[in-house]
C-alpha cells in the first residue's frame, strides 16, 4: 500500500507512524526526511566519522522499519528513533574505538 500522506506541520509523527504500521512506504519516507538530519547528527557524535554515521542513520531507520510495531506511543516517535541512534552509535563506538577521530587528528 503506498496511499499518499499529507504533507506539511499537520501529519503528527502518530500519524506518520500509524500509516506507516499498515504499509504506507510514503509516510515512512515523510519519517525520514523528517528525522534525517537529527538521526545523522547523533550518529556522527557517536564515531566522529562521516561514512559510519551514514551507514548508522540508515541502520536507525531500517531497524526503526523493522520494530515500528514496538513502539508503544506513536507520539513519542522521535525520542524513540534517537534512541534506536544512541544505540546503535555506542556499540559502533565499542567496534570502531574512535578509528575516524584519529585518524583524522593523525594520531595512528
Amino acid at each position: 500500500m503506498t496511499t499518499k500522506v499529507a504533507t506539511g506541520a499537520e501529519t503528527t509523527d502518530a500519524d506518520l507512524a500509524s500509516e506507516s504500521l499498515v504499509g504506507n512506504r510514503d509516510a515512512f519516507g515523510q519519517i525520514v526526511a523528517r528525522y534525517q538530519s537529527l538521526v545523522c547528527s547523533l550518529a556522527y557524535s557517536a564515531t566522529g566519522c562521516l561514512g559510519q554515521s551514514e551507514d548508522l542513520a540508515q541502520e536507525t531507520f531500517f531497524t526503526a522499519w523493522k520494530h515500528l510495531g514496538e513502539l508503544r506511543e506513536p507520539g513519542m516517535l522521535r525520542s524513540w528513533l534517537c534512541g534506536i541512534a544512541r544505540r546503535a552509535g555506542g556499540i559502533a563506538g565499542v567496534r570502531s574505538l574512535g578509528q575516524c577521530r584519529y585518524d583524522r587528528l593523525g594520531l595512528r
